[in-house]
């Protein structure tokens, strides 16, 4: 059944009047890590190196330009990944080690995995693999060069012939497990995070990524070996250049083995949800030079009389880098009672409108969104709701 997005939205909207019961299964709770029987594995340099650049930095490098590169050597490859989707910190629930990462995560389910493609990286044989993130190594799936397998991304992108490329997924069940037919939002969620979190990493050594939605859904499953109604890829992220792409004809993709396959089963009892299926086969095709008809804030439904300056932020503390963001964040309901601070609003709605105006990974789809938020307790500001326009500030 074909299904549109604004239909699978309505179709998984909470409503007062239809509100489903059930609590949750926790014998059946999905594993959050991905494991391959009999598989090998390459360790990857423990030692970090954490450039001092912080995160306002990176957004500004985004809007300038940075430099472009065609791959990472392998201990800056290991500080990226560590720093997309490292684990960061350790604490115990119910009665078992938890361990933080670094991105967030709907429900803390982590529906999302990353693959490399390594197509001509120093100390890395060329081949396609997955991070494991509990391990910190890369696990070998595929050995040959398949850079041009899933066929060329936007036309709006300049890619220095693929030499190394990031490929992000979701595994639906865990997600549905808590969420049920809504999950197909949280994997999407959890994916953006972790997208974001990998460009920003790949910014730390000046290197500017693109994201590509658009790719051969068929052969991307093919190329991973996962079976559909478990796992699916859902970003496709090259390292960009200056030169144009050079044209190959991708060796044939043969299929893996079943135990590839199986290991996106992530329970002893997995429920297939028809809706999240219907909605990713919807969404795996995109039309031919298809374009938003129009920013999403002229469509939001508001009526706009009058725009104020967004307030600027003062300098920037010495020492807020990147990396020590990253290795310092949690998930917390920590809902404080008090007003928030003039300059502490100033300096979060900067780094709002800078991520939102600088991202250049995403074309052509940069106007498909609308930003905004609801002000109450905020020094200085009149409770209501507010709209950004981060390109005009």
């Amino acid at each position: 059944m074909q299904q549109t997005a604004s239909g699978y939205h309505h179709l998984t909207s909470y409503e007062r009047d239809r509100m489903q019961g059930g609590g949750l299964d926790w014998t059946n709770l999905p594993h959050t890590y991905k494991f391959y029987e009999g598989h090998n594995s390459i360790p990857l340099p423990r030692e970090f190196e954490f450039p001092k650049i912080s995160l306002r930095s990176l957004y500004a490098c985004q809007i300038e330009g940075a430099t472009c590169a065609e791959s990472l050597a392998a201990v800056q490859l290991s500080t990226v990944l560590f720093l997309a989707y490292g684990l960061t910190a350790r604490r115990q629930a119910i009665g078992e080690d938890f361990f933080f990462r670094s991105v967030p995560s709907a429900g803390a389910l982590y529906p999302a995995e990353i693959y490399v493609g390594a197509w001509n990286m120093e100390g890395v044989p060329t081949g396609l693999y997955h991070f494991d993130t509990t391990r910190h190594v890369l696990v070998p799936l595929r050995s040959g060069d398949f850079r041009h397998t899933l066929g060329p991304i936007s036309n709006d992108i300049p890619i220095s012939d693929k030499s190394l490329t990031f490929y992000v997924s979701g595994i639906f069940f865990r997600s549905s497990w808590k969420y049920r037919k809504r999950a197909y939002r949280y994997v999407l969620l959890d994916a953006g995070h972790l997208i974001e979190n990998l460009v920003l990493a790949l910014g730390v050594y000046r290197l500017t990524p693109a994201v590509s939605l658009d790719f051969n859904d068929e052969e991307a499953l093919l190329l991973m070996g996962f079976d559909p109604a478990k796992e699916v890829c859902l970003a496709e992220i090259p390292l960009t250049g200056k030169e144009a792409p050079t044209k190959r004809k991708p060796p044939p993709l043969s299929p893996l083995g079943p135990e590839v396959a199986d290991a996106s089963i992530v329970s002893a009892r997995e429920t297939t949800f028809p809706e999240i299926l219907d909605i990713h086969i919807s969404s795996s095709t995109i039309r031919l030079g298809a374009r938003p008809q129009g920013p999403m804030m002229d469509a939001f439904g508001i009526k706009i009389s009058s725009w104020d300056s967004l307030p600027q932020p003062k300098a920037e503390a010495a020492g807020s880098t990147f990396a020590q963001s990253v290795l310092n964040r949690r998930s917390h309901r920590n809902f404080i009672p008090m007003e928030l601070k003039k300059e502490v609003f100033a300096s979060l709605i900067d780094l709002v409108a800078s991520a939102a105006a600088g991202h250049r990974a995403l074309p052509p789809y940069e106007g498909v969104l609308a930003c905004g938020f609801f002000a109450n307790t905020v020094e200085g500001l009149v409770p209501g709701f507010y709209l950004i326009d981060a390109e005009h500030r």
